[in-house]
C-alpha cells in the first residue's frame, strides 16, 4: 500500500493543496529560511517538548520530509506549508503520516499571531481531503 501511495505523490506538482484562503506547498529545504522566524517562538513548545529549531536543524529535518517517507521506509511523511492566497505569508505547518499498522495521523503548528483564525482547520481539512480522494 505505501509504495502505491508513493507513486501516486511522487510529484510536487500534485501535492500542491488549495483552499479557500490557503495553498498547501509540500515542504522543501528552501522552506527552513521562511519558516524559522515563526517557529523560533518559544510559546509555540509550551505543550511540546522540544526547543526552537536552528536553521541547520530545520533545513535538514525539511531535506528529511521532502522524501515523503520515514528513514526506515515503513511510514509516508507528508508535509506542507501553508500560504495565504493573497499575501504569500506562510502561516505554519500542516503534515500527515500513513504507517501501515498504525494508520493515518495529523498534525499542525501554526504561527502564534494567525492562531484562532481557522487556518489549522482549513488546512487539516485540506490535506485529509486530499489523502481521502487518493486512496
Amino acid at each position: 500500500m505505501i509504495a502505491d501511495f508513493l507513486r501516486l505523490i511522487s510529484d510536487d506538482k500534485n501535492l500542491v493543496i488549495e483552499t479557500d484562503r490557503l495553498i498547501l506547498e509540500p515542504v522543501i529545504e528552501d522552506h527552513a529560511s521562511l519558516m524559522l522566524p515563526m517557529l523560533l517562538d518559544e510559546s509555540l513548545y509550551t505543550f511540546v517538548p522540544q526547543n526552537p529549531p536552528t536553521l541547520d536543524e530545520l533545513q535538514k529535518r525539511y531535506r528529511i520530509w521532502s522524501t515523503r517517507q520515514s528513514p526506515d521506509g515503513s511510514a509516508i511523511w507528508l508535509n506542507w506549508i501553508p500560504r495565504n492566497r493573497v499575501s504569500g505569508e506562510c502561516v505554519g505547518h500542516i503534515q500527515a503520516g500513513l504507517d501501515a499498522k498504525k494508520g493515518f495521523s495529523v498534525a499542525y503548528t501554526i504561527a502564534k499571531a494567525l492562531q484562532g483564525k481557522g487556518y489549522a482547520t482549513e488546512g487539516l481539512r485540506g490535506a485529509i481531503n486530499f489523502l481521502g480522494n487518493r486512496m
